[in-house]
């Protein structure tokens, strides 16, 4: 028997596993307990070996569980959107081990701990990144039977391409003397000759039915997607097994991911969950949850200070966030040089603002309809005005509201259906006000010529009901409004007719916590920083949203409700339409 077919069968009895014993009600996880990104995250050893665990806030049915063969945190948001959903995330670092018989024997071990004493589901999704891929295909084709599905991004797949750079490949000597060792090989040609690299070794995952998933860069000149996700594409498919390659044009081996996560969290929970657990998040809207079923909003704390009334929306595929900068005696935004109100938009990503327009006018709102946005100001508190722009540089302006009846402050505007709904805020007169502040509604077909509601389409008129932001979605308005309740939280309710009104049974929507008050913005000033950290904090107020990415971008305040306020962001790992629809379980 050669030394090559020898060191081959060594590879597959290594790797394979007997099914696991049936598991005892899953103990607690050892080791050192951090955070991460919001979630906990544990460190200790398995077989001599680092491991860290991230656990859900709430566990999915079966304890679904991705497992991540290199490089656990760089592009985290599927493992984010994975963790609300009710995943664990595992890694093992063995980073030098490249997959090699050896570090199959340590997966083994780690395999068996998760399944058996932690009660983790028989099959996980292997997640290969780059050379992670050496570690998942290799552990999968020994336990086929143990895998539900494979997800490499850029995945090494022949270590002929990488590190040895025998074909278009770059070569790293360092890595290839590490396989020459790791492997047991006497020399580069009885490497050459190995005939289970994951390009020749599917076979087994192709008999399971594993369906892969494949995102790869095609000018990758590190790991040539030709030599390594394209061979795996044409023998898989031939095998008879599913494969699903998601090209990106012109991209090198980096960046890795999608900047729309959204297809590999799908194919990971379509392939990597019972029908129970599908069942189970279904009825929580299909995203995101916290310990207590809720939809999951991740604080990540102030990026401004001085700063309300600010809406982050996407115009022509780019994120903007419209600010509506503050003028006024204790007020004042920091940064604001002029005596007046004004509005403008600014770049997250930069920090750099447009050119400032609608001067004078206050609680604003921003829209996008098509590749026009369009902004509602409120100006002298009786006339609400609308402002309108393809470019963010020249605007276009028109009345929508101008009754001297009208106390007004807060707008916000969703499209339902065919038509525009508008809904603001007012404290007079006090028949259609009652008690302070209450959010009444106009419609419009256009944009352009707008009709207020009867004075029965309000919420509410019994007590403080303040800061709107209207959303719509599949006949329902969803209306998330400020209350006065144990300081002053935001909650969501839901019309159909914005008359008969349906309150959220997971209510509050947002608290005032010790979250808030993180740094998210690195360029505050250590002066920011104190007074952040010194301020008194009871309300989150001022929630607006927009879908980006596949995640919901939450903008909000907190501080004392007198004038002292800060700007703060947070994020739901999903989409809109499950956000809004989470806040109504089986309703």
């Amino acid at each position: 028997m050669s030394p090559v077919l020898r060191l081959s069968l060594l590879l597959l009895a290594c790797a394979a596993l007997p099914a696991p014993a049936l598991s005892q009600p899953a103990a607690p996880f050892p080791g050192t307990k951090s955070s991460w990104f919001g979630f906990d995250r544990y460190d200790f050893t398995v077989d001599g070996k680092p491991v860290l665990v991230v656990t859900p806030k709430t566990n999915a049915p079966g304890r679904p569980w991705a497992w991540h063969g290199e490089f656990f945190g760089h592009k985290p948001n599927p493992d984010l959107a994975l963790l609300g959903r009710g995943f664990h995330v595992v890694y093992m670092s063995v980073p030098d081990m490249l997959g090699a018989p050896s570090a199959v024997a340590h997966w083994n071990a780690l395999y068996n701990e998760l399944t058996t004493k932690y009660g983790f589901a028989k099959k996980p999704a292997l997640v290969g990144l780059s050379r992670g891929g050496l570690y998942c295909y290799n552990w999968a084709a020994g336990n086929p039977d143990n895998v539900s599905c494979i997800y490499g991004d850029a995945p090494v797949c022949d270590f002929k391409s990488w590190p040895g750079g025998f074909g278009k490949g770059k070569r790293s000597d360092r890595d290839w003397q590490l396989i020459l060792k790791l492997y047991g090989f006497a020399s580069d040609d009885e490497a050459k000759a190995y005939p289970t690299n994951p390009v020749d070794n599917l076979a087994p995952l192709a008999a399971a039915k594993v369906p892969l998933l494949h995102v790869f860069g095609d000018a990758d000149e590190v790991v040539p997607w030709d030599e390594n996700t394209g061979l795996v594409a044409d023998r898989y498919q031939k095998l008879g097994g599913k494969i699903t390659l998601i090209r990106k044009p012109g991209v090198n081996h980096h960046p890795h991911g999608l900047d729309d996560s959204t297809p590999i969290v799908n194919f990971i929970w379509e392939n990597s969950t019972s029908a129970e657990a599908k069942s189970w998040l279904v009825q929580h809207g299909g995203g995101p949850i916290d310990e207590n079923a809720r939809p999951l909003i991740r604080k990540l704390g102030t990026i401004d200070l001085d700063m309300v009334e600010t809406t982050p929306i996407v115009l022509n595929g780019k994120l903007w966030r419209f600010e509506w900068v503050r003028q006024g005696i204790g007020q004042q935004y920091w940064a604001n040089k002029r005596q007046t109100n004004y509005f403008q938009f600014r770049d997250p990503a930069s920090g750099t603002v447009t050119s400032s327009f609608a001067e004078g006018h206050e609680f604003g709102s921003a829209f996008v309809e098509g590749d026009i946005v369009y902004v509602t100001g409120t100006l002298g508190r009786n006339r609400v005005n609308m402002f309108s722009s393809h470019d963010l540089k020249t605007w276009e302006t028109w009345p929508v509201i101008n009754d001297k009846k009208y106390g007004i402050f807060n707008t916000s505007i969703a499209k339902a259906g065919q038509d525009f709904v508008l809904a603001f805020e007012i404290d007079k007169p006090q028949a259609e006000a009652g008690t302070p502040f209450t959010i009444r509604f106009a419609k419009s077909p256009d944009l352009r010529a707008w009709t207020v509601t009867p004075p029965e389409c309000n919420f509410t008129k019994d007590r403080y009901s303040a800061a709107p932001c209207l959303r719509w979605d599949d006949g329902w308005f969803y209306l998330f409004y400020l209350e006065a309740f144990q300081g002053y939280e935001t909650r969501v309710v839901r019309s159909r007719d914005l008359i008969k009104w349906q309150a959220s049974p997971l209510n509050p929507v947002l608290r005032a916590s010790p979250a808030d008050k993180q740094i998210a913005n690195v360029k505050l000033t250590p002066d920011q920083r104190s007074k952040i950290a010194a301020a008194k904090n009871l309300n989150n107020s001022d929630l607006d949203l927009c879908e980006w990415q596949g995640r919901v971008v939450i903008n909000y305040s907190w501080g004392n409700q007198q004038g002292t306020e800060f700007l703060a962001e947070g994020v739901y790992d999903g989409t809109l339409q499950q956000f809004l629809q989470g806040w109504f379980p089986d309703l």
